[in-house]
């Protein structure tokens, strides 16, 4: 929704020259370049999809491979404790009363359905509007992998000059034969 074309091209630039020049994983060369480009997480989410090619696909052709491939997706999410408490963005102005700067985030974990998982809660405090996220139960810290749950405590985890980048595995959705 907050794309920003022009914060990418440097981060694409990058990412392709080292795959394909370099010939370094994928994977690993998006999550290096991510910490260099926090312009591009300050306004948007990054889904990655990864196919992965079965072991028995030599000398099959291209549209059989694509059937037997294996896709995960991966979601990359920054976070800084002013901007993006738990990365979630945290408006400028109240929605409701309209007055800039009044929004407080705070955050606790929750255990509904049997899933821990983050609620970061944003707070005007000039009108009292009130909204609640919850954070997907499966989003990790990228550094070290860490769920996002072990950091709630954590004093000024994500303060940094250049906050912290977050990653989960998000199930892709299924295509549906109709009968």
């Amino acid at each position: 929704m907050d794309f920003v074309p022009h914060n990418t091209g440097s981060f694409l630039t990058k990412i392709f020259h080292r795959h394909f020049v370099n010939r370094k994983p994928i994977k690993q060369t998006i999550r290096t370049f991510l910490y260099e480009e926090i312009s591009m997480g300050a306004h948007s989410e990054l889904m990655v999809y990864y196919g992965r090619i079965p072991n028995d696909a030599k000398g099959k052709k291209l549209a059989e491979l694509a059937r037997g491939r294996a896709w995960v997706v991966y979601k990359y999410s920054w976070a800084h404790l002013s901007m993006r408490p738990f990365t979630v963005v945290r408006p400028i102005q109240c929605l409701t009363c309209r007055r800039l700067h009044t929004i407080e985030s705070s955050a606790r974990i929750d255990k509904a359905y049997g899933n821990k998982h983050v609620v970061v809660t944003l707070l005007c405090s000039a009108c009292g509007a009130l909204a609640a996220y919850a954070m997907s139960p499966g989003l990790c810290v990228l550094e070290d992998s860490r769920p996002l749950t072990s950091v709630v405590d954590v004093p000024n985890w994500s303060c940094k000059t250049r906050g912290e980048w977050c990653f989960e595995v998000v199930e892709p959705a299924v295509e549906v034969e109709s009968a």
